[in-house]
């Protein structure tokens, strides 16, 4: 734990929500995917920063209404209600604010939407996405390990993830870092807070 406490520690006393987490090349022909839109923080600084075209995905209805409202006026934001996923459909996650997760079972359950990566990406014919933010409660493992089988990895620039402590993370953790290794490296890492792999 007092491990974790210094990690934080250090991401705020780096200002990293800002020195890192927007220090990207981007222009406004840039694609950005943010996924845990929650209430649009990074897809608003990310706006402000770039003005570039970005999707954002928040599954949880009332936080997706958010989102649009906030951004009704910009034509280069896309504002989908649903989670990027490893299945098109349906499935079901907790309610509790940005810790809203598809792993925990609490008695705040709903109903979401579901696509996936790939789906979006011929949808809007994008074929190589400059960002993509990733922080989705413990769905970032399943997400990444289809990313990389069906070679979605390869397509990306960067990938900010935040990844998250859940049942066998240790293992699932290890199997992504070599698969992102082959293609991506590390730009910043303060672990279980956020890291970046850039493209080689």
């Amino acid at each position: 734990m007092n491990d974790f406490k210094n990690i934080i520690k250090k991401w705020f006393d780096d200002n990293a929500d800002y020195s890192h987490r927007l220090n990207y090349n981007l222009n406004k022909d840039s694609i950005v995917i943010d996924l845990g839109g929650y209430k649009g923080w990074f897809t608003e600084q990310i706006n402000n920063k770039f003005g570039c075209k970005i999707f954002c995905f928040e599954p949880v209805e009332q936080y997706a209404a958010l989102i649009k409202d906030k951004f009704i006026n910009f034509k280069n934001i896309l504002v989908f209600p649903m989670a990027i996923s490893i299945k098109n459909g349906k499935d079901v996650m907790s309610v509790d604010g940005d810790a809203s997760s598809m792993h925990i079972k609490t008695d705040n359950m709903i109903e979401i939407n579901c696509i996936t990566l790939d789906k979006i990406m011929l949808d809007y014919n994008i074929n190589q996405i400059d960002l993509i933010k990733i922080n989705i409660e413990g769905e970032e493992y399943a997400l990444l390990e289809y990313m990389v089988k069906n070679k979605l990895i390869k397509k990306c620039i960067n990938i900010q993830i935040q990844f998250h402590k859940i049942k066998d993370y240790e293992t699932k953790y290890k199997y992504i870092k070599e698969q992102l290794e082959k293609t991506h490296h590390l730009t910043y890492n303060y672990p279980f807070v956020f890291e970046n792999w850039e493209k080689n």
